[in-house]
């Protein structure tokens, strides 16, 4: 992970830069990018820099599941 931040004392939060989040999903990061601008994925910019949290690519992968054993 690149870094993580606190919010008023309570645990890290893990930031997840984009080029890692792209590897995690396994997709490249122009699908990612794809992705985020079409608002399939939340995201937060800092700076220049994109970046994603755990529970954002779990949430997009989560919706992306199809199959009948949901």
């Amino acid at each position: 992970m690149d870094f993580e931040i606190r919010f008023d004392g309570d645990e890290p939060v893990p930031f997840i830069s984009e080029s890692e989040a792209a590897r995690l999903l396994k997709i490249s990061q122009e699908t990612l990018q794809r992705i985020r601008y079409n608002g399939e994925i939340q995201f937060y910019r800092v700076g220049g820099r994109v970046f994603y949290l755990p529970q954002n690519l779990y949430e997009f992968v989560r919706r992306c599941r199809q199959g009948d054993d949901e």
